[in-house]
């Protein structure tokens, strides 16, 4: 399962992220919660892992961005993706940005890790022309098409003037065109439908957490079996 947003820069992706990241948050404590009450003292219970990375604007001092820095939701670690200047001339740009891709790598790759003997959570934001500079950022996120235990979320870039990324379209598209089995859900946010997106997009969330649950319990269920 995969709910993204996307829409043009500075309509809002990454404020809706970290408002989902928020209720996933809430609703991991409360599951946890519920499974002590259930279980005896003693008992185990496998919490549903959630990671994945979320990025911040840098302002200098006059509230000018100057750069992105990328934030590990597991690791709690930050580190720098983007800044206008400051970085060797080597690397690459997106815009009047340069990316730190070994910078990005070091916290995304891990926080995309696949955990096969559990449900995971994870946020993506986003897969943007900045973040697919890395090889291997891509393929972490063509592997995370492969595994149905997993809720992705997140946001994914929207085409610019025209100009549209491939592997976004890929990402977003090949489900229907029998490239990839996962379905994608994506919602097109601005400035024009953001409160109405917002609804939407986290009511659809909590949908998705609800499946995640049920399967968790399935899933458990054929493991005991075996």
């Amino acid at each position: 399962m995969w709910l993204l947003c996307t829409g043009q820069p500075s309509c809002g992706k990454t404020t809706l992220v970290k408002k989902a990241l928020d209720r996933i948050l809430e609703w991991q404590d409360s599951e946890a919660a519920c499974l002590d009450r259930k279980q005896a003292p003693n008992a185990s219970h496998t919490k549903i892992v959630v990671s994945g990375f979320y990025t911040d604007e840098v302002l200098d001092g006059n509230r000018r961005r100057i750069g992105f820095d990328i934030v590990g939701i597991a690791s709690e670690k930050r580190g720098i993706l983007s800044r206008k200047s400051g970085l060797p001339s080597s690397y690459p740009k997106t815009g009047q940005y340069s990316v730190d891709v070994a910078s990005f790598e070091d916290i995304a790759l891990a926080e995309l890790n696949v955990n096969d003997a559990t449900s995971q959570i994870i946020i993506i934001d986003e897969i943007g022309r900045m973040e697919l500079h890395s090889k291997k950022f891509q393929a972490a996120v063509e592997n995370l098409l492969q595994h149905q235990h997993i809720l992705v979320v997140g946001a994914i870039t929207a085409p610019i003037y025209g100009h549209r990324v491939p592997f976004c379209d890929h990402i977003t598209d090949g489900y229907e065109l029998k490239k990839h089995s996962m379905r994608v859900e994506v919602m097109r946010i601005k400035k024009s439908n953001r409160e109405t997106i917002t609804t939407d997009y986290l009511g659809r969330l909590e949908d998705m957490l609800n499946e995640l649950k049920v399967q968790g319990g399935a899933n458990k269920r054929r493991r005991m079996r075996s």
